[in-house]
């Protein structure tokens, strides 16, 4: 165990580094221990402890590096708090677009189209064509799904064109057909 100073030991400790703390000189305090209380305590001596174990200025240093650390580490925390809430806003408004988009999906594949045959306006290739739109819309909505949770598109993309290759079909035997009547 090191040795305590002569500062350390003297029966008027802390009378002296009250004195040191508020900024009297070593050579003040050295003088003042001297006629008050006939203690010698060289100024070097008290000036070595006030550098050592007084310094005031190096623990404000500290203290105000210390603060700044903290309010960086606080600001740090904060923008990660933040991009969390960021992240949790968009996953929410993506995930609640798709719960649209697979209602619409359903809709689209659930939705009776069935005219009445007996109306003389009744056309079955029109009725074909409503199906075939409800169903293309259903497709694209499959497609937006898939873009919005990044998926392959490639197998969407080869229904839609088989869905426009029927209505290009059906397209054609409506053609014939609306011949055939004015036959």
């Amino acid at each position: 165990m090191a040795r305590k100073s002569k500062v350390e030991t003297s029966p008027h400790y802390n009378e002296i580094v009250d004195l040191l703390v508020a900024g009297y000189s070593s050579r003040y305090v050295s003088d003042y221990l001297e006629n008050e209380y006939n203690e010698k305590i060289t100024h070097t001596t008290l000036n070595n402890y006030k550098k050592n174990n007084l310094n005031v200025k190096a623990a404000v240093r500290e203290k105000i590096i210390q603060k700044q650390k903290e309010e960086s580490q606080s600001k740090q925390a904060d923008k990660e708090i933040q991009a969390k809430e960021s992240f949790e806003i968009a996953t929410d408004y993506r995930f609640k677009d798709i719960q649209k988009l697979d209602d619409l999906i359903s809709q689209a594949d659930e939705i009776n189209i069935d005219l009445d045959i007996r109306d003389e306006n009744y056309d079955p290739y029109k009725e074909q064509s409503l199906r075939l739109k409800m169903k293309k819309l259903g497709l694209e909505a499959i497609k937006l799904k898939y873009e919005l949770i990044d998926e392959d598109e490639l197998n969407i993309n080869i229904q839609d064109e088989n869905v426009i290759g029927l209505a290009e079909s059906i397209e054609k035997s409506r053609q014939k057909y609306l011949q055939e009547i004015e036959k």
